[in-house]
């Protein structure tokens, strides 16, 4: 019985563990994993100043260009709980937005993350630094009550839109 214990004990040692609650996803040939850490070490959430948008802050990002189509790397897949992102180019096609579920993140020309929000819906580029976004603020009949938003990615100021 010890035994089977101790080998329980090996195997769970063994698998990985996926208590840090990482998010993975896919932006055009690039691979996303970004880490919350054991105690969220790695992970700053925070409101926009009087607003209920999430700006996030992630210190431990894994960033992998992906193989072209049908080609794989030895050793090495996604995740299958990766989340495959839509991607739009801002009007100048210097950053690009990906977006999945509440999360939308800016990336750069070169596919490296320049900001990430939570908390935003149907979001899509109104000029090179603004998107507009569906963000959830609650209200006196729901607290699903939706408005919606500009938010400058350069800046992190907002704008509720009418």
């Amino acid at each position: 019985m010890n035994r089977a214990i101790l080998l329980g004990l090996a195997f769970v040692g063994a698998v990985p563990s996926h208590v840090n609650n990482l998010i993975s996803f896919t932006a055009d040939r690039y691979y996303f994993e970004l880490s919350y850490g054991d105690g969220r070490e790695f992970y700053v959430e925070q409101y926009l100043p009087g607003s209920t948008i999430w700006k996030l802050q992630f210190k431990s990002i894994l960033r992998i260009e992906l193989p072209p189509p049908g080609g794989s790397y030895r050793g090495f897949t996604p995740q299958p709980y990766t989340q495959a992102t839509r991607v739009a180019w801002n009007p100048s096609r210097t950053r690009a937005l990906a977006t999945f579920g509440e999360y939308v993140f800016i990336l750069s020309r070169e596919f490296h993350i320049l900001a990430a929000y939570r908390n935003t819906e149907a979001v899509h580029w109104l000029t090179d630094d603004e998107i507009q976004a569906s963000v959830e603020t609650g209200g006196r009949v729901s607290k699903y009550e939706r408005a919606g938003f500009a938010i400058n990615v350069r800046t992190d100021s907002y704008r509720k839109l009418q």
